[in-house]
């Protein structure tokens, strides 16, 4: 009975699911798109394919490009974009997307990613942009 209990243990810990979570960016790492160092992690992204490998990009827009070119929209275990004052992980999904040809940025994306629809609100009027959701980007 005890040996019974125990594997039932085993195997109700093991069918517990992890939610994949963001990788912090290190000094050396560099965008798996355009290959530039990921030097302001204000604009950073990160997508972790369903295998656990973590892609790490300089800006939000290299990062959907990357997947757009290698048909990996539907194939992504999360999707993580960086608060525009580069403190906090976001779920790309769950943030409020400002896009501005004003806003500076790698690769002139143009792109800053916020928690608050407030906060995104005023940000898209200080850079006469606009305000996204993450879906918005496949479709531009």
């Amino acid at each position: 009975m005890r040996t019974f209990l125990i594997c039932l243990l085993l195997i109700a810990a093991g069918c517990g699911s992890r939610l994949p979570r963001p990788v912090e960016i290190e000094d050396s790492d560099i965008c798996a798109r355009c290959k530039m160092a990921i030097s302001e992690r204000r604009y950073a992204a990160e997508m972790t394919g369903m295998d656990g490998n973590v892609f790490k990009f300089d800006n939000i827009d290299c990062m959907v490009r990357y997947a757009a070119a290698h048909s990996l929209q539907d194939k992504a275990a999360a999707w993580f974009v960086m608060d525009s004052d580069g403190r906090e992980w976001l779920d790309a999904r769950q943030a409020f997307l400002v896009k501005s040809a004003s806003i500076p940025g790698p690769m002139g994306s143009g792109v800053l990613a916020v928690k608050d629809s407030a906060v995104a609100g005023d940000l898209a009027r200080r850079f006469s942009g606009r305000v996204l959701r993450f879906e918005d980007l496949w479709r531009q």
